[in-house]
């Protein structure tokens, strides 16, 4: 496949193969926005680089207008979506987790039909539990403006 001689996977490099493949569907995303909405004499991979090259507002504006694509079914919104779960998922696994307790109370009264005083009890339960320290739908609704480090 092109997307795959324009984004070179090093041998044994593991751990930058999520953001390979994210670089992959971008392209792929790219290549398919091109050859649904550009006029027939401009798609070619000069078009591809012209997107990929074009300043930081024209690249935005691309990734809008490729959200609110219905080309090549919905492919081109996928592609351009970079707040997708599988990323979000990816992101928050990264991050880690936090072990997190509190502490619930409960109480009750109860009373027989031959019991002329009433009974009451309550306890105090510890609960230990794991929680993402952001999880994937956390991530996704971060503002653009900011940065996870």
């Amino acid at each position: 496949m092109l997307v795959d001689a324009l984004v070179y996977d090093l041998p044994g490099q593991a751990a930058d193969a999520h953001w390979n493949e994210e670089a992959k569907a971008l392209i792929s995303g790219l290549i398919l926005h091109i050859i649904c909405a550009e006029p027939l004499h401009t798609r070619s991979l000069a078009k591809v680089r012209d997107y990929l090259t074009g300043s930081p507002q024209e690249f935005q504006s691309l990734l809008d207008a490729m959200q609110q694509s219905p080309g090549a079914g919905g492919l081109i919104r996928r592609a351009a979506n970079v707040a997708d779960i599988d990323t979000a998922s990816w992101v928050s696994k990264s991050i880690g987790a936090t072990t997190m307790s509190y502490q619930t109370t409960g109480a009750s009264t109860s009373r027989g039909p031959l019991q002329p005083f009433s009974t009451r009890s309550s306890s105090t339960t510890d609960h230990v539990s794991r929680r993402d320290l952001m999880t994937p739908d956390e991530v996704m609704r971060l503002d653009a403006s900011l940065e996870i480090l």
